[in-house]
């Protein structure tokens, strides 16, 4: 009776965890309470509680729930193809939109700004000292864009080209399945656990960042490393042209390849990843900086050197510097929240951490607490590389009698009856995966107001009757005033000639308060501008303050 009732319950909750699913998250509020959230279901509400109860109860026959059971009529008029299509699309599509919401909604700030800016005028870019991107960031694959945001919207377009990048990567990651034998409606699941996965979701949803590209690029790398020699060498080509330290990336995947003997592609890829790194280190960055290496160095590492050279012969000389800088707390908690999502599985083959050690080795050689926080983009190339590399592994044929994991199965049974091997692997790493927020939650949480849109258009109108001004303006704004080519941040007005100011809401977090702004910063702009004006009259927070020169010259026809 017992087994019966858990089975009903099962039933039950699938139906509405499936519902959850579908729409984000369901939140109850009442006015009683001021419209307080007083009840909340996400993605963990119920929606793990089915498998949990047939798990953890070793149900007899909990194939023949009725959940099940129409799961399997639906998949059996389904093609796999059908499903694959709708994985790919449908949800970085609805991921896009999140993105556009969180844009429109004044979420976007100062990384959407600088790549926004200085996509739209060539690689120049006036956020970053009116000098050529390079001087700050190599990434030549941002010049395969300019066409596109001279001529769109540059900020939307950056958005979209990281949701396709993305998507690209899911494909990747259904190919390296399917050529594990695996069927292409397990294939489909891979993919979409690669577009739902918090980790990916972190490093897209945070602005926009060129090494985010890498979720494109890593998937496939593998599977041309392991299928096809030509798409191996396209996808570590474009690999190389997104960030400057992705060559690290490529070297250590050549030391990995020479661990499985394949000396020739491994020797190739070893060299050519260390030769560009240092090309970009030693060459390019003095090339664009007159002279100077990266300031990076300086800003991350300056307790191993203060550039290149130093930091290198530092690495060997200050063995000590090197281990305190790597024993703490906070790193190894890092690591554990690495490798945790993929039930550390990697650690089991060293050989497959080998790709990367270098990115790896950037955020926990720096002292600086956000490299190592997992709360912004240096994971671009760890997360994606740990996530394909897993299922290879658990492809293995003979991972269930390898290494660490053959007592596990025996301990097991043996308290709490629960059937073990790659089948449950493979159901614990989806639980644990399934951390991130689906994109319409994320779509309802960035919706935009009424005021937030009317200030966005209000900002590309005066982008467009005062392009030649040279603008200052808080960085949050700044991605809707991309075009302008002599476009700064308010702490830089010595050549401004415009400065536009506006609260909208959520401001919570920006680099200038209200307070602040009124107390400090409007008696100052009245005193350097002529004229205070206000493009939207019903919103007084909006206000722009302009000089003699902006206001005559010549508008845009």
């Amino acid at each position: 009776m017992f087994e019966n009732f858990l089975k009903k319950f099962a039933d039950i909750t699938a139906w509405i965890s499936v519902g959850v699913l579908l729409s984000g998250g369901v939140v109850l509020r009442h006015s009683l309470f001021g419209k307080a959230e007083i009840v909340e279901f996400n993605q963990w509400g119920l929606l793990l509680l089915p498998a949990f109860l047939c798990v953890f109860f070793n149900l007899n026959g909990w194939r023949d729930l009725n959940f099940i059971r129409s799961l399997k009529n639906v998949w059996d008029r389904c093609s796999p193809d059908v499903v694959l299509k709708l994985v790919i699309i449908l949800i970085p599509f609805l991921h896009f939109l999140a993105l556009v919401h969180r844009h429109y909604s004044f979420h976007s700030n100062w990384d959407l700004a600088i790549y926004s800016n200085a996509c739209a005028n060539s690689l120049h870019s006036s956020l970053r000292n009116h000098t050529t991107l390079m001087a700050d960031h190599i990434e030549p694959i941002l010049g395969l864009l300019t066409p596109l945001c001279s001529n769109l919207n540059p900020a939307i377009t950056l958005l979209a080209t990281q949701c396709c990048a993305w998507s690209i990567g899911a494909f990747g990651v259904y190919k390296i399945s399917l050529s594990l034998q695996h069927s292409k409606l397990l294939s489909s699941l891979f993919a979409f656990l690669y577009l739902t996965f918090s980790g990916h979701q972190t490093i897209s949803y945070l602005d926009f960042h060129t090494y985010g590209l890498s979720l494109a690029t890593i998937p496939w790398i593998l599977f041309g490393y392991r299928q096809n020699s030509k798409i191996l060498i396209v996808a570590v080509v474009v690999h190389l042209a997104i960030k400057e330290n992705t060559g690290l990336f490529i070297a250590g995947l050549g030391l990995f390849a020479l661990t499985e003997k394949r000396f020739k592609v491994g020797g190739s890829l070893f060299i050519v990843g260390l030769s560009v790194f240092a090309i970009c280190m030693l060459i390019l960055y003095p090339y664009f900086r007159n002279g100077q290496e990266s300031e990076y160095f300086s800003k991350y590492y300056g307790h191993l050197g203060h550039n290149f050279k130093e930091f290198a012969v530092n690495i060997f000389l200050k063995p000590k510097v090197v281990f305190e800088t790597l024993i703490s707390l906070e790193k190894t908690i890092y690591l554990f929240k690495i490798f945790t999502p993929f039930l550390f599985i990697p650690l089991f083959r060293p050989k497959y951490l080998l790709p990367i050690g270098g990115p790896l080795a950037i955020s926990i050689l720096s002292n600086v607490p956000y490299m190592y926080s997992t709360d912004f983009h240096y994971e671009a190339e760890i997360y994606p590389w740990l996530f394909v590399s897993t299922i290879v592994l658990l492809g293995e044929e003979n991972w269930n009698s390898s290494h660490l994991l053959h007592f596990l199965p025996r301990l097991i049974n043996n308290k709490i009856r629960v059937p073990f091997n790659r089948v449950w692997v493979f159901v614990s790493w989806i639980i644990i995966f399934f951390t991130g927020a689906m994109p319409q939650s994320r779509i309802s949480y960035y919706m935009p107001s009424r005021a937030n849109l009317e200030l966005a258009a209000a900002l590309q109108q005066l982008e467009h009757d005062y392009h030649h001004c040279n603008i200052s303006t808080l960085a949050q704004l700044a991605p809707h005033l991309s075009r302008n080519q002599n476009l700064t941040l308010l702490s830089d007005l010595s050549i401004s000639n415009m400065v536009v100011v506006a609260f909208p809401r959520r401001s919570q977090g920006w680099d200038f308060d209200a307070e602040k702004m009124k107390l400090e910063l409007y008696p100052l702009l009245d005193q350097k501008f002529s004229e205070k004006i206000f493009p939207l009259p019903h919103d007084q927070s909006f206000q722009v303050w302009t000089n003699d020169s902006c206001k005559q010259s010549p508008k845009k026809s």
